[in-house]
């Protein structure tokens, strides 16, 4: 804990009373500096499609709930961290517009189909 001593030139009454009241600001922003902050956020999920790339060898991702959020990757890891940093930006856009978080709904399911021709 730091100790702060009053300067000699503060040393009559009401030289006292500012630096007792400067050191009450003081402790003040002390605590609330130290309080923990929690901000509460909502999570959300979306099915994101991974689409490998035969000329670069990376993953093209897109998340077909959010009509435009793309991104890619040169791995599928690093495709991973950028559709999340995308959709993050995406939902953040939608809601400084103060449109509603669109929520995907339950029970999507991606599935490979074979087709006879």
């Amino acid at each position: 804990m730091v100790r702060i001593q009053a300067p000699e030139y503060l040393n009559n009454a009401l030289g006292r009373e500012l630096f007792s009241d400067l050191t009450t600001i003081l402790k003040s922003i002390r605590q609330n500096c130290m309080a923990k902050k929690t901000i509460a956020k909502k999570v959300y999920q979306y099915t994101a499609i991974f689409e490998p790339d035969k000329e670069s060898g990376g993953y093209t991702v897109t998340i077909p709930s959010l009509p435009g959020c793309i991104s890619e990757g040169d791995t599928f890891e690093k495709a991973l961290e950028n559709i999340k940093e995308a959709t993050n930006l995406y939902l953040e856009v939608m809601r400084k517009k103060k449109e509603g978080i669109i929520k995907e709904e339950k029970g999507v399911i991606v599935a490979p189909i074979q087709v006879k021709v």
